[in-house]
């Protein structure tokens, strides 16, 4: 295994991890939990930006393909528990709506107006 290889492998690994933990994060999908999950899938997709370049080309790469599937397989389970998160968001929101603003002249539940989340200090 090529030193290239090899760091690709590195990458990927920690990549896997990053993905595994924000999975972890969203079992429970908390505002809090929702941002460090974002933070940990930003780090890894960094990872995986880096493993392309070291991997092009390079001869005994086998190990390092098995390892991308397997992050693959993680990669779609995040995607599945972001989706469901957003769904279940999504359900609280148009809830609030309803209570808070009961519903449109089209039989629509009212739009939640939030404030913005932005902090500006002088």
């Amino acid at each position: 295994m090529t030193t290239n290889t090899a760091g690709a492998l590195e990458r990927l690994v920690a990549a896997g991890a990053d993905v595994e933990r924000a999975c972890v994060l969203l079992t429970s999908p908390s505002p809090v939990n929702l941002e460090a999950s974002a933070a940990v899938l930003s780090r890894a997709s960094s990872l995986l930006s880096e493993c392309g370049p070291l991997l092009h080309g390079n001869p005994g790469r086998v190990q390092a393909l098995e390892e991308a599937r397997r992050l693959r397989t993680s990669i779609q389970r995040a995607d599945k528990l972001l989706a469901s998160a957003a769904q279940y968001h999504a359900r609280w929101s148009q809830i609030v709506g309803i209570m808070t603003g009961g519903y449109t002249p089209a039989g629509e539940p009212a739009a939640v107006v939030r404030p913005g989340r932005l902090c500006l200090q002088g």
